[in-house]
């Protein structure tokens, strides 16, 4: 899906933000082997929300769950409606606009650059863990990134050269900061990105800031 949106984005002429309107749904469906209302299912949400963000998805993406959209009520309903009601995941949307609105209204200018972090890929395509999304505005003063949980420490580049950035990470579970300093690319425009903080193996989402070149 999320390819096809950034297809939407640099084919479109001006570019135009694509909505997806089909991303993981919480515990659906059951065939998946992910239960709904574990952390493992909240992952694959945060992947779908954050990865369409960043992948020209500006439009928005639809969050649903099993159980909720039917508002399944029956007793022979495996979800009840007001049990997907209370699922963590849908909870945690709200924290993906406060990504995505740090900078204000500069989230309009953002360009999917899933190049601009390496690595950023493994060979399960189909899969929510491991994937590196990256956009940031054409001038590269803003980059913003998030990554699966499993992804490797990673590295930037064609980011402006010989620029400071300020560095914040941040949390898609609790939505909340963690600064982490600032970071100086080489003469060639490249940085190495810092360590993920704890837990390392959970998806963090990065937000990097152009202050000035040195």
């Amino acid at each position: 899906m999320f390819w096809y949106l950034t297809q939407i984005y640099h084919e479109s002429q001006p570019p135009k933000p694509a909505f997806n309107g089909e991303p993981y749904y919480a515990g659906w469906p059951p065939s998946k082997g992910v239960e709904g209302g574990t952390e493992e299912d909240a992952l694959y949400c945060r992947s779908a929300g954050y990865g369409s963000f960043l992948s020209g998805g500006l439009a928005g993406h639809i969050y649903g769950a099993d159980g909720l959209w039917g508002g399944d009520i029956e007793p022979q309903a495996p979800v009840k409606m007001w049990e997907s009601l209370q699922w963590e995941s849908g909870a945690q949307m709200q924290h993906l606009r406060t990504f995505a609105l740090s900078e204000g209204s500069l989230y309009q200018e953002l360009v999917p650059r899933p190049g601009m972090v390496y690595p950023s890929r493994t060979q399960d395509v189909s899969g929510n863990r491991g994937w590196a999304y990256c956009a940031a505005t054409a001038d590269k003063a803003l980059i913003m990134i998030y990554f699966e949980a499993d992804c490797p420490q990673a590295k930037l580049r064609a980011v402006l050269p010989a620029t400071s950035y300020k560095v914040d990470w941040f949390d898609p579970r609790q939505g909340e900061w963690q600064g982490a300093g600032t970071l100086t690319s080489d003469d060639i425009g490249r940085v190495s990105l810092p360590s993920f903080p704890s837990p390392e193996n959970a998806d963090w989402a990065l937000k990097l800031k152009a202050i000035g070149g040195v």
